[in-house]
């Protein structure tokens, strides 16, 4: 696992690295490769502990990429991040 680190760079550019989260359940729910449906998958992103939440509301950009197993047809799509 990668270590947590923030910092400058010497020219003077902000760096982020962070932990990956941890997904604690993955549901693969079957779905045709022409059909969206919605997936719901509990996840640890480690606020407080390694990852800044702040920081990630201003600059990530949440996607999840898709693949089919009968193909190699693959697609990347908007993900949106809910806290409840």
């Amino acid at each position: 696992m990668k270590k947590v680190w923030r910092g400058k760079a010497s020219n003077e550019i902000k760096i982020w690295y962070y932990k990956d989260p941890t997904f604690k359940v993955i549901n693969s729910l079957f779905a045709y490769t022409n059909e969206r449906k919605p997936i719901i998958m509990p996840t640890d992103f480690a606020w407080g502990k390694d990852n800044d939440y702040e920081i990630f509301k201003k600059w990530a950009n949440f996607t999840c990429r898709f693949s089919s197993e009968s193909s190699e047809k693959y697609e990347v799509t908007h993900a949106v991040m809910e806290v409840s």
